[in-house]
């Protein structure tokens, strides 16, 4: 089973903001994006990450497994991006 890592950064980001709203405004994407990809993930995987309140989303047992492998997936995809910038600017002349 391949999983989205873009939901699963998303599905991190939500915990960490403690909001899918509030993690739709750091992300700069829609409310209804954010929701719709977690609701995919969940879908993916066949299991409930989030419970959700009106006032309040709780992670599942599950739920708080899967976000220590979506929070060291954002590490990785930070490290990558850090090479990638490093090597930017130590680039410099033509082939």
């Amino acid at each position: 089973m391949l999983t989205d890592l873009n939901s699963l950064l998303i599905f991190a980001q939500v915990i960490e903001a403690q909001s899918i709203s509030e993690a739709a405004r750091r992300l700069n994407m829609p409310v209804s994006t954010v929701s719709r990809r977690i609701a995919d993930l969940e879908e993916q995987l066949g299991i409930r990450l989030l419970e959700r309140s009106t006032r309040r989303l709780r992670l599942t047992d599950l739920g708080f497994e899967v976000l220590e492998h979506a929070r060291r997936g954002a590490e990785l995809s930070d490290a990558v991006g850090a090479v990638v910038a490093n090597h930017r600017s130590n680039v410099s002349g033509k082939f």
